[in-house]
């Protein structure tokens, strides 16, 4: 309602609103306005795509340790204190594990971080328990690691963002399109 209002009250849609033409004034470079907004909107629309991407990934990723995994004993050949980007520490360790193939065996190596108490555990040339994927070993984690809470607030904020993006455009491609209608065709309905 308040749109309308502003509508009627600016003086560039006097002479419609008074029935004196039979379309509301149209700005010189309208066609434009709408492609900028398209464009503008356009690295939101695909931030939400790449963040779906990575929510269905995620889910992906733990459905398959979730039902395929295979554990296996690595072995613990590094491990490091570093810092995130908050100063705060990050327990890093670093392990290798083999798989029996057919004719050879393959090696994998994997650093990850870990909490406190599974660094303080850790022991170099020591084992840690680790799950990796047989169709893909490269895929690999300390057993234990739940990556739940990643697909989950994947989930939940892809929805969010999405929700707002698609709300804002659904409203802007329908005041749009009223505003086409009303230039074509005034109000003769």
């Amino acid at each position: 309602m308040a749109a309308e209002q502003i509508f009627f009250l600016n003086p560039l849609n006097r002479d419609f609103v008074l029935g004196r033409t039979p379309q509301p004034y149209r700005a010189p470079f309208a066609p434009l306005e709408a492609g900028c907004a398209f464009l503008f909107f356009t690295p939101f629309v695909l931030a939400g795509i790449a963040i779906l991407v990575m929510a269905i990934a995620s889910w992906y990723q733990f459905a398959a340790f979730s039902s395929a995994a295979v554990a296996v004993e690595a072995t613990v050949i590094d491990k490091r204190i570093g810092t995130d980007s908050d100063g705060d520490d990050q327990f890093f360790v670093t392990y290798r594990f083999s798989v029996a193939g057919n004719a050879d065996e393959t090696s994998y190596t994997n650093e990850v971080v870990v909490n406190e108490q599974r660094y303080q555990q850790a022991e170099q040339g020591g084992s840690i328990s680790i799950v990796y994927l047989p169709f893909d070993p490269a895929q690999n984690q300390v057993v234990g690691q739940n990556n739940l809470f990643l697909a989950l607030f994947l989930t939940a904020f892809t929805l969010f963002w999405n929700a707002v993006v698609i709300g804002i455009l659904c409203s802007f491609i329908g005041n749009m399109l009223r505003d086409v209608r009303l230039m074509r065709k005034g109000l003769e309905e």
